[in-house]
């Protein structure tokens, strides 16, 4: 395994738990988790598509809702401490924790968010993990979000971009190390 430092540089290779299970249908929910930018919606689409599941974004249908209501409360700010960020995660798990029961066909959910809950929560699901490095990731958010010409604030956003994925990227190895116990 790349140690948490090369992890930054370096990208490692997917890691998958129960996929032949999901594909198979002995699994009914295949979480598809890594860091920002990492390429899961991409990849989420066509798992979905290609083993004809149901396709749900935690991003789409819960981040950005909060996140939106959370600039209107602030000014236009967005969530910048860990504090604030971290209320917007607690409250997207919380709406995901509601949403598992309710699906009952083949499905692809696809967030970093989950990563956020204790790894034990995670292991009844299919899971694949992306591989891509912090840093490709950050990159790869950054031109996605579209380039900002003011470059105090683009540096900004790199380096917390930065901090943050290197946070997502312990949790990953967490959720590895819990679910290498478990095969």
């Amino acid at each position: 395994m790349i140690s948490l430092y090369e992890r930054f540089l370096v990208s490692s290779d997917d890691y998958t738990y129960k996929l032949d299970d999901w594909k198979n249908n002995k699994v009914k929910i295949l979480l598809v988790l890594g860091l920002s930018g990492s390429g899961k919606t991409t990849l989420g689409h066509g798992l979905a598509k290609d083993n004809n599941a149901d396709y749900f974004s935690l991003d789409s249908q819960f981040f950005k809702p909060l996140h939106k209501e959370f600039k209107e409360k602030h000014n236009g700010e967005v969530a910048k401490t860990d504090k604030e960020v971290f209320g917007i995660i607690k409250e997207i798990n919380k709406r995901f924790k509601l949403l598992v029961p309710k699906i009952k066909k083949k499905t692809v959910i696809e967030g970093m968010w989950p990563l956020w809950l204790q790894p034990k929560e995670l292991d009844k699901f299919a899971i694949y993990i992306m591989g891509t490095s912090v840093l490709m990731s950050v990159y790869r958010r950054h031109k996605r979000e579209g380039a900002d010409h003011n470059l105090i604030r683009m540096w900004d956003r790199f380096l917390w971009g930065s901090q943050f994925n290197y946070k997502s990227d312990r949790r990953i190895n967490a959720l590895k190390k819990h679910l290498e116990g478990l095969k």
